[in-house]
């Protein structure tokens, strides 16, 4: 057995050098050869399999490995690029056997030549009755343990997760613009320990920009990332996404967006001093292009329906604090609406992927603006009354047919970055509210009508920039007093709306400091808060419930069935969840949630959504999209 590892191992090398030169040869390529595509899988028998070496991790204890096959192969994703394989895994009727290399793969400050060492797996496994029993062994020989596991049948899949209410979140706040899920009467588990994986994604995509990197060994160390997006979901059982990866010709590793006089060069001697390599996952990073891509998967199973791929549309530029942008898609209509990562505004539909219409960079940014993608880019659009609306990265507002594309209207100064608009529908008709680019107390929100862009009535804001919350004629934000100090003084803040005019209905202090997370409101709570952790009552601003906040930064904070949940850290790469009861009774932290797979998140202000759908949570994670099943067991 130590033999034939040996010779894998060799192989491996071999593959990885192939790999490079092919990637190479991409790298001068003619331009102009990439065309825009719909890739439609093959049929297959579809499987979500799950497979724990236990102990796998050095120090670090399980290495798991799952996602959904078709032709019985797991492919394992390289440390640095999804779309570099680092091994598979062949499963037949009664067995799993493969062989891999893996590092941990969400290392981002900390790098050294020690975490820069990829350990060779060998799995050698049986099935019987869907689990997997075996052992695990490296390469070397000096560590071995067992393998457990599952493997489920497209049809079990489909008997244990099924969808029956029609419910959705077609958008970033959710079906409700406030940042709530749409009741359906469920119970949902009020330990975490309850919550259960339903399935991983087919589609492999790249992690978001929290997990990304912009000192040069951190290029050596982190995994391409591919934009903060949201999964949306439809009311017709399907999840949408968006990412981008690098493309093209075009590289700046010379310059490194500006990091370093000589790059190319310093990589080099780091590489050279942790006996690593330039290879593929580290080159990428640095190319220019982008090809925007946005996936169909299905909500039962993971399993993938569709992927276009807008090819070299995009602009890429790795980074942790300056990267790819976070412009989750919406839905209506039929159609899925996307902003790529150059400003160009797709619509497909969205039960073929098949291209619509788009329209031309609306953003500033440029391929001779190499910083021009920075952690303020946020925007993402809304569909309402067949009009997509959609803010251009900076200040500018737009209105485009959702049937043609056409640009119906355009208002400066009524858009900010990383704000998405809010839907409120009043006596059976829809309205947008926006918020303008001003600082702290001169920041304005305005009312306008959709079709026209006509802008109703506007009011003071003085609040922060994670957006506002609706909920009936009630308009729910954060605003604090002082200009320049975001975080003296802050007040939840409500006005009744009407088409003429918002109102101040109530305004009550809350405990928090820094950047705060819009509150999350259903038809009878709002909760808002970080220091601490407050439930208060919609019509009167009444503190109803008090409790205490674990350490948070930027946190994102939603609200389903009768739970609360907070992502008390929206900037680097982590997805753990603190869960506390959602009605004053209940409301205390019931404890938090370190889900069980490698995390990702957005990064700075532009949180990354976790939409919840009849139950079901669905989360971006390090190589994929997550789907969690909350409901309480009977």
């Amino acid at each position: 057995m130590q033999s034939a590892l040996a010779i894998t191992s060799v192989l491996l090398r071999l593959a990885r050098g192939l790999a490079l030169v092919a990637f190479l040869a991409a790298l001068v390529a003619p331009c102009g050869a990439a065309e825009d595509q719909t890739i439609i899988p093959p049929p297959g028998d579809y499987k979500m399999v799950e497979v724990v070496l236990e102990n796998g991790q050095p120090g670090e204890g399980n290495l798991t490995l799952r996602g959904g096959i078709r032709d019985g192969k797991l492919m394992v994703p390289n440390s640095l690029s999804v779309r570099i394989k680092a091994g598979e895994l062949v499963f037949t009727t009664d067995a799993v056997k493969g062989e891999f290399g893996w590092r941990r793969p969400d290392k981002t400050q900390n790098q050294g030549p020690s975490d820069a060492v990829i350990h060779q797996y060998a799995v050698d496994a049986k099935i019987a009755g869907g689990a997997i029993t075996g052992t695990w062994k490296t390469a070397d020989g000096k560590r071995t343990g067992n393998v457990s596991g599952s493997v489920k049948t497209e049809k079990e899949l489909q008997a244990a997760n099924a969808f029956t209410k029609g419910k959705d979140w077609p958008l970033y706040h959710g079906s409700l613009s406030s940042f709530a899920a749409a009741p359906c009467g469920l119970t949902l588990a009020t330990d975490p320990k309850d919550f259960r994986l339903a399935w991983k994604s087919e589609e492999l995509m790249p992690c978001g920009q929290g997990n990304g990197c912009h000192y040069l060994p951190g290029m050596l160390m982190c995994r391409t990332i591919g934009g903060g997006a949201s999964p949306v979901v439809s009311a017709d059982g399907k999840v949408y996404v968006n990412y981008i990866q690098p493309a093209g010709t075009v590289s700046n590793i010379e310059k490194a967006y500006g990091k370093s006089a000589n790059a190319l060069a310093d990589l080099e001697k780091l590489a050279a001093e942790w006996n690593s390599e330039l290879g593929p996952g580290v080159r990428e990073k640095f190319l220019l292009h982008a090809d925007d891509v946005i996936v169909c998967m299905d909500a039962v199973t993971g399993k993938t329906l569709w992927k276009t791929v807008f090819a070299e549309k995009g602009r890429y530029q790795q980074g942790h604090k300056i990267g790819p942008v976070n412009n989750t898609p919406c839905l209506g209509d039929g159609k899925v609406f996307a902003m790529g990562s150059l400003g160009r505004v797709y619509a497909l539909d969205a039960q073929t992927g098949k291209p619509l219409w788009e329209v031309p960079n609306i953003t500033g940014v440029t391929l001779k603006t190499p910083e021009g993608l920075n952690r303020f880019h946020g925007n993402a659009p809304v569909y309402v009354d067949g009009v997509v609306v959609m803010g251009n990265q900076a200040d500018t507002l737009h209105g485009f047919d959702a049937n043609t594309g056409k640009e119906l209207w355009k208002l400066p100064g009524k858009s900010r970055s990383l704000v998405v608009p809010s839907l409120w529908k009043h006596q059976g008709k829809d309205y947008i509210i926006s918020m303008d680019g001003g600082r702290d107390a001169s920041i304005k929100l305005f009312c306008i009508e959709p079709k026209s862009g006509k802008v109703l009535w506007e009011t003071d804001y003085k609040g922060g920039s994670k957006g506002v919350a609706v909920s009936g004629d009630i308009l729910v934000g954060l605003t604090f007093s002082v200009k320049g100090e975001p975080q003296k003084d802050p007040e939840c803040v409500a006005w009744r709306m009407t088409p003429e005019k918002a109102e101040r209905i109530w305004a009550t202090p809350v405990k928090a400091h820094g950047e705060l997370s819009a509150p999350a409101v259903n038809d009878k709570y709002v909760a808002v808060g970080r220091d601490e952790m407050h439930l208060l009552d919609l019509n009167t601003g009444k503190v109803l419930a008090t409790a205490k906040s674990e350490l948070a930064n930027e946190p994102h904070i939603f609200m389903a069935e009768n739970l609360v949940f907070v992502s008390p850290d929206g900037s680097h790469g982590r997805n753990a969840l603190h869960v506390y009861g959602a009605t004053p009774e209940t409301f205390k932290l019931l404890g938090s949630w370190s889900p069980p797979h490698h995390q990702t998140n957005s990064y700075h202000c532009k949180c990354m959504v976790f939409p919840v759908v009849e139950g079901r949570l669905f989360m971006r994670g390090f190589d994929g999209v997550h789907c969690y099943d909350l409901r309480k067991q009977q």
